[in-house]
């Protein structure tokens, strides 16, 4: 009972905390000593102040990013909604534009998922093709996307200071357009319905254009909401990745776009006005985790502490 108090109120502080204090959180500092297996959750799941440093020089390999947040699957979305209600919480104007980026990107990925499906229900090889030829759809469009950003930086070079609202949209629906081309064209390659793919491309598009403006303009009376919600965005795009990841990977929303590695950075900068630090998408994750590994542990001791209670008074009822 004496560690149960005690483990409450470490994981209040835990979670109560901004995160980079409780990054620095360290259950040796508490002067107590703790089971061994308490002891292992928190070296296992909070972060050491070296990892914490090294995580802000650099990010690790972006592929690490899209496996550790396939693996988190509803935990790194729940964590996405988390911060995105914390930004709505912040004024009225800032709820109404959440509330509206939201829609975009449920839009966004319902379109994707009847591109995945159909995608999925296709598996044909294109005629004349051998197996040794052939590619995968994401491989080719990854492939396609990384030319149209070699054409955006050249067209694009990142500015001085952010673009203005038409600027802004200028850029998205001349990107946007390229896309769809070289998706079209990925797509029908490998037998997938043109008519099918055109439809649901138009509704993704629409949806990414606004999406992309409406981001733009809320980061540029909170440029601190940035991370997060591009964050959110690469969160929910995980289950349909094939398709969202490099067309959302051009506009910010991941570690790194579709050709080089720079295509991030470039993007954030050319269509927000500014990038994401160092370290944010892999401490996001971390804090995923963390937050996700605790919930579940805590309900289980509570499970735990419950049920023994109720054992407790069952059989004490039974004394008379």
């Amino acid at each position: 009972m004496k560690y149960l108090s005690l483990l409450t109120i470490i994981c209040v502080l835990l979670f109560s905390l901004p995160p980079v204090t409780a990054a620095y959180f360290n259950p040796a500092q508490l002067n107590v000593t703790l089971p061994g297996s308490i002891l292992g959750f928190f070296q296992k799941y909070v972060p050491s102040q070296s990892a914490t440093f090294r995580a802000e020089e650099s990010d690790p390999d972006p592929e690490e990013f899209w496996q550790r947040a396939r693996e988190l699957g509803d935990a790194a979305r729940k964590y996405g909604q988390k911060l995105m209600d914390d930004a709505a919480a912040t004024s009225q104007d800032v709820r109404e534009k959440i509330e509206e980026i939201k829609d975009r990107l449920q839009a966004i990925v319902s379109g994707a998922t009847a591109l995945h499906n159909l995608q999925t229900s296709t598996q044909s090889m294109p005629a004349g093709r051998s197996s040794d030829e052939k590619s995968t759809v994401a491989e080719d469009l990854e492939r396609a996307l990384g030319r149209v950003v070699e054409e955006l930086q050249a067209m694009f070079p990142p500015p001085a200071e952010a673009p203005g609202h038409g600027e802004r949209q200028k850029m998205v629906v001349m990107a946007l357009e390229k896309i769809g081309v070289e998706l079209k064209a990925v797509c029908a390659k490998h037998g997938m319905d043109e008519d099918f793919v055109a439809a649901h491309w138009e509704t993704i598009q629409g949806a990414i254009e606004k999406l992309v403006v409406l981001l733009g303009d809320l980061v540029e009376q909170h440029p601190n909401l940035l991370s997060a919600l591009l964050f959110t965005g690469a969160a929910m795009l995980i289950p349909e990745d094939w398709v969202l990841r490099p067309v959302l990977g051009l506009f910010g929303f991941g570690p790194t776009g579709p050709g080089k590695a720079t295509a991030a950075a470039w993007a954030q900068r050319v269509f927000y006005g500014a990038a994401v630090p160092k370290g944010s998408w892999f401490a996001f994750l971390q804090q995923a985790a963390m937050k996700s590994t605790a919930e579940s542990w805590l309900s289980g001791v509570f499970g735990i502490g419950l049920g023994g209670l109720g054992a407790l008074l069952a059989g004490s009822g039974g004394h008379k």
